[in-house]
């Protein structure tokens, strides 16, 4: 049987253990309720930051609701956004080559599409020289909105006409590919127009477009809620 002076110790240095164990618990609890107050004060403080703009958005979607926001283009406008696109030109092997240019802008009244005429020149490879073609062509194309930067883009554009004196017939299909594919790859890709994002009246109108037509000579766009 061990003695009382021995078992004393044993008991006091498990009573401390047991203190020191409670104090940890108590410690880490303490620590994971303030991380916690913490992250949700700050999910709290990132709400309350984009709740404002929220509410203005609904607000305006409210009472701007039924009605219309219209933006008019110029050709002189859409004219400088052609401009800034071209020249461009596809190429088919080392022998064939389709350069577009000088696009002109005609708005047609009643119309939904925009029109305009531009420069072609085929560079077409004759027993290792290279002869060019000069001719002509006329693109239409519609209207697409896209939400994600606010901006008008040119819409499924069509080659409607192209004439080349001088193709050799077995390059004639390719040309027309050419052409095709430029105004699919490039001109579909130019913003026509760019909502101002600081205008809650226009971010809100921009939700749905309504309508593209040419009226008095301009590019007339209807958007509503």
């Amino acid at each position: 049987m061990q003695s009382l002076d021995a078992v004393v110790p044993l008991a006091v240095m498990s009573e401390s253990n047991h203190e020191r164990t409670s104090a940890d618990a108590e410690t880490g609890e303490a620590e994971w309720r303030r991380d916690s107050a913490l992250a949700h004060s700050r999910g709290r403080i990132a709400a309350l930051v984009g709740a404002p703009l929220l509410m203005l958005v609904l607000v305006a979607a409210y009472f701007l609701r039924g009605e219309t926001y219209v933006v008019q283009l110029t050709e002189q406008q859409i004219q400088e956004k052609l401009d800034a696109r071209f020249p461009m030109e596809k190429r088919y092997l080392p022998v064939l080559a389709l350069t577009l240019s000088e696009p002109k802008v005609e708005l047609i009244e009643g119309s939904d599409r925009v029109s305009f005429g531009m420069k072609a020149v085929v560079n077409v490879r004759f027993a290792g020289q290279a002869k060019p073609l000069g001719g002509t062509g006329t693109v239409t194309t519609g209207l697409r909105y896209n939400p994600d930067d606010y901006s008008f883009y040119f819409d499924s554009p069509t080659v409607d006409e192209l004439v080349v004196q001088g193709i050799p017939v077995e390059y004639v299909d390719h040309v027309n590919t050419l052409a095709s594919q430029l105004a699919r790859d490039r001109i579909s890709r130019t913003p026509v127009y760019t909502l101002q994002r600081t205008d809650l009246r226009q971010l809100a109108a921009s939700l749905v477009l309504k309508e593209v037509t040419v009226r008095d000579g301009r590019l007339v766009i209807t958007l509503g809620i």
